[in-house]
């Protein structure tokens, strides 16, 4: 590399020039400079110069170009993830609203079949009003209507189909009786006697 001693032309500074380099200032006046001519080594580091400039692009522009593949497939990723979600969360919200429903099916079909033990209970009552008082015949078509019709429960069921069952051996027992107790005090015949 040459080194060329000049002066500048503005302040008169002596000063250094490297080889290659066609454009400077001066270090003391800060002039700026230009040679005349340009040496080879000058054209050449402004190739290079150029040329680095246009590499640096080049990755600049692929670098923004990873960058946008890269930002597309994790836009897809999310857009993906967030389509899961959704279709999970609709699926959660149906499984939801279908236990509430049959919950609230269940929850009245329970209150339909505690209402209808409570009506069964109270026409075993009035059956039992009736064998007291000797009305067996209305007893005895009370207990025949004694049915639990509700399907909340078939163990439900078999304890009304056994009590319907009892009351009637009971209203045939306590008939027994009564026409046992007439019999012995003379029946209605014997009132005329």
């Amino acid at each position: 590399m040459k080194v060329h001693a000049l002066k500048c032309i503005n302040c008169g500074a002596a000063l250094e020039i490297e080889d290659g380099i066609d454009t400077f200032f001066c270090q003391y006046c800060g002039y700026k400079m230009i040679l005349s001519e340009i040496s080879e080594a000058s054209i050449n580091a402004k190739v290079q110069l150029k040329k680095m400039e246009h590499q640096e692009r080049m990755r600049d522009k692929q670098y923004e170009q990873e960058r946008y593949k890269f930002n597309k497939k994790e836009q897809r990723k999310k857009n993906e993830t967030n389509r899961k979600l959704k279709s999970s969360v609709i699926g959660l919200l149906a499984l939801v609203f279908v236990f509430a429903l049959l919950f609230g099916i269940s929850n009245s079909e329970e209150k339909k079949s505690i209402k209808e033990e409570k009506q069964l209970q109270a026409t075993v009552e009035e059956i039992m009003i009736d064998i007291d008082n000797g009305d067996f015949d209305e007893a005895y078509i009370k207990a025949n209507s004694l049915h639990y019709t509700s399907n909340w429960s078939s163990e439900i069921e078999d304890k009304w189909d056994d009590t319907r069952k009892a009351l009637l051996k009971k209203i045939k027992q306590a008939e027994k009786e009564s026409s046992d107790k007439n019999d012995k005090d003379g029946g209605f015949f014997n009132w005329f006697k």
